[in-house]
Parts: structure tokens; sequence; C-alpha cells
């Protein structure tokens, strides 16, 4: 009976197509969500170095896209996530708190954004002579003046451990996405000052959920 029930509940789930590229960058956190709660889903990577050569062309569809049962797409990592938290949970309780996640979602994008050039120089062979320029102007004034001051300040007012209120949610993923690229990709104790970002990184990245996919997960740059 057990059986059946299980096999009952796995086909309730909708088909979910997440459609990114074959990195991390703004796809990583939903991957994580799905993860976490053991769904199935197509992880349908696009070639990096072919999408890069037609990218300035448009128009292009905005990555990454979910697409649900063959009809619905969303686009925008915070709207995926705020969607699928919806659907199977870690939408925060109280409207506040739901205010504030959808914020730093938003909020979140733009880092992202913002680091893109920084990006660029992992990503690109012409570019990589550009690193510490790029590391001192564009990594250092979004990460260190603005991200950490910001997450880390979130994170005491709260006190619980989570980005907002007292249990897990979907934009602690996110927050924690970003910090971990910081910590692989970013000038080695850069984050030093920060220690509270630390805590919340790995407490998200010791979940026991996310053990199998984190140790066998692709290497990708981003």
């Amino acid at each position: 009976m057990s059986h059946f029930v299980g096999i009952v509940n796995r086909r309730i789930h909708p088909e979910y197509r997440l459609i990114y590229l074959n990195l991390r960058g703004k796809g990583e956190a939903i991957r994580m969500f799905f993860k976490y709660h053991g769904i199935d889903f197509i992880d349908d990577k696009q070639d990096y170095n072919s999408y890069k050569n037609v990218k300035d062309t448009p128009p292009l569809p905005k990555m990454p896209r979910l697409i649900v049962n063959q009809t619905l797409e969303i686009n925008y990592t915070n709207c995926i996530l705020q969607y699928l938290a919806d659907k199977h949970g870690l939408i925060p309780k109280k409207a506040e708190d739901k205010a504030i996640a959808n914020v730093w979602g938003v909020r979140l994008n733009d880092y992202l954004n913002q680091m893109r050039p920084w990006f660029y120089c992992f990503l690109y062979e012409d570019l990589k002579g550009m690193l510490q320029e790029r590391t001192e102007t564009i990594y250092n004034t979004t990460i260190l003046k603005d991200f950490a001051i910001l997450l880390q300040r979130q994170l005491e007012l709260n006190k619980t451990g989570w980005l907002v209120g007292h249990e897990l949610s979907w934009v602690d993923f996110y927050a924690a996405h970003i910090t971990d690229l910081c910590l692989t990709y970013g000038p080695k104790d850069s984050l030093c000052r920060f220690p509270t970002i630390i805590e919340h990184h790995d407490r998200i990245y010791d979940l026991p959920e996310l053990q199998e996919y984190l140790k066998t997960r692709p290497k990708h740059d981003f």
C-alpha cells in the first residue's frame, strides 16, 4: 500500500523542465530547491559556448525558464522559486516575511546582473587579464560594500539563522548560492568579516537533503 501511495505521489507532480545554461549561475538555486524536495525535473542545460555566440542577437528568451506541463512558462530565478515554494512548500508564513523575501529575491537578481562583467573574466579567455581590475571595481563594490553588508544585517535582525521568519524558505537557497559563488571564486577570505553570512551558507549547504546532489553535481564554472 505504501509503495502504491509513493507511486501516486510521484505521478501527481507536474512535469518540470528547467532551461538554463551548463553553468550554476541563475539556475543553481532552483536546482537545489528541486533536490531538497526530491522533485524530479528535466535539467535542460544549454551549451554556454554556443549560447554566447548568439546572445547578442535578439530576441532571445530570458533564462532561466521553467516550463510546467509543457504549457506554463515562468522566467527569472526569484519568480520561479516563489512559484515552486507556493506549490511545494518553503513560502514564508507571515505576510511581512513574504514581502521581505520578495524584496530580497529581486535584489539577488540585481546582484548577479551587476556581477556579470566579473564572471566573464572566468569564462572568456580574452578577459582573464582583467580579473584583478574587475575584482576591485565590481566584486568589492557589489559584494563587500553592498551584498555582504545588507545580508549580514538582515540575518542579524532576523536572529533565527534564516533570512526571513523562523524556518527555511526559498530565498535562503538563492542567498546561500551567491555566497557560495563568492567563497568559491572571490578572493580568499574576502568574506571573513561577515561570519554570519558564512554560517548561513553552511546551514543551507549542510542540509541532509542536498548532500548527494552537492557531491555529484557537475563541476560547472559559476
